[in-house]
């Protein structure tokens, strides 16, 4: 029931000082999915958690290849994968399912961002989006 903001579902762990909110989760554990409860971050608002997402793959390292990947949506994914940021071992190819999938390109074109009418759109359209938080380069 809560509005957390949060857009690329970053737990709050660690060092994480700012607002949060308890939800259930799904994570891959010992070759299957699990429900457990996890503490994510919470934003005031859509550009927040944009920086915010951006100022976390560029601060750790283990996130680099994915920064480096350029306009490989595919090759993002299994980078942010392999540097842990997720659990699930299907999580490259759903991630790039959604980005060059049909519903994100009809919300991209009705924002009319970059050439969101083409396929694929989301490279552009990421870069754009990301570029508020540092991340210009991706």
């Amino acid at each position: 029931g809560q509005t957390a903001n949060n857009y690329f579902g970053i737990k709050a762990t660690g060092g994480w000082r700012g607002e949060r909110v308890a939800t259930s989760t799904q994570e891959y554990v010992g070759g299957g999915f699990r429900t457990e409860q996890a503490a994510f971050r919470a934003y005031s608002g859509t550009a927040e958690s944009f920086a915010d997402y951006a100022a976390l793959l560029k601060r750790l390292p283990r996130y680099a290849d994915a920064i480096g990947s350029g306009s490989d949506i595919r090759g993002f994914a299994e980078a942010l994968q392999r540097g842990g940021y997720a659990t699930d071992p299907d999580y490259a190819r759903k991630i790039e399912a959604i980005a060059k999938g049909p519903t994100l390109n009809r919300a991209l074109a009705r924002l009319d961002i970059d050439d969101a009418r083409h396929a694929p759109p989301v490279p552009a359209a990421a870069r754009s989006m990301l570029a508020a938080g540092g991340l210009g380069g991706f």
